[in-house]
């Protein structure tokens, strides 16, 4: 959790939390501004109505380090609504950003996104890795065998809702292009220091229309009133 340690210490801690709201697929956080993450879920299911946030955020950014389940995710909803928008950031989706720099090369994918049936033949090699496995994907320990040779891994953002963001950076190719993706990304140069070499998450732009569609249940595809971006190193 080291990479957690390093971002809560960058944050600043002068706001207070304003509203939130929770739903099956994202959590929505009011700070300094509206941030995101996935809605990380308990074992024994989905408990919407039972968490209470308090409006200390420093309190709850530490809940990344020792909470578990929908708590964690709160907590880096928390810490992107208090980091600043970096300025040079382009508009492009993290998708868009596996296709410019991976065609024709190795890839790696952690995380069954939405999009990777749609591009998997654009590269020399391509392998999804999930923790649950559908038809085609790696499993977890099968993935720790490729990324060695992959020359450009999408990390989804969500392992940092489960710590394991640090092993599989300690697994990739020391020159691979490595991108972390998904509406948890936190825009944090501690992730570059870290060897991340992009950022792809989003910027809500009407926090109404958000809060709208995570109370609907909607999914990150299905969510509007945000845009997505990246950061590049």
């Amino acid at each position: 959790m080291r990479i957690l340690k390093e971002i809560i210490e960058s944050v600043p801690k002068d706001k207070k939390i304003e509203d939130f709201c929770i739903g099956f697929h994202l959590v929505a956080v009011k700070t300094k501004r509206v941030g995101l993450a996935a809605t990380q879920h308990w074992e024994k299911g989905f408990k919407k109505l039972k968490i209470k946030v308090p409006s200390d955020t420093d309190k709850v950014i530490r809940w990344a380090l020792d909470k578990e389940g929908i708590e964690v995710s709160v907590a880096l909803a928390t810490i992107n609504s208090l980091l600043q928008v970096p300025e040079k950031i382009e508009y492009l989706s993290g998708q868009d950003l596996i296709l410019k720099k991976g065609e024709g090369k190795k890839v790696a994918v952690i995380g069954h996104f939405p999009f990777v049936d749609k591009i998997r033949d654009r590269f020399k090699n391509f392998w999804v890795i999930e923790r649950i496995p559908r038809p085609g994907d790696l499993t977890v320990s099968e993935g720790k065998e490729v990324l060695g040779e992959a020359d450009v891994v999408a990390i989804t953002a969500s392992t940092l809702l489960n710590h394991t963001l640090e092993e599989i950076l300690s697994a990739c190719k020391k020159d691979s292009f490595k991108i972390l993706i998904g509406p948890t990304t936190p825009f944090s140069k501690v992730l570059f220091d870290w060897g991340i070499d992009a950022l792809c998450g989003a910027v809500v732009e009407d926090e109404e229309e958000v809060f709208r569609c995570i109370n609907r249940d909607l999914s990150f595809r299905e969510l509007r009133g945000i845009r997505k971006i990246c950061w590049t190193k």
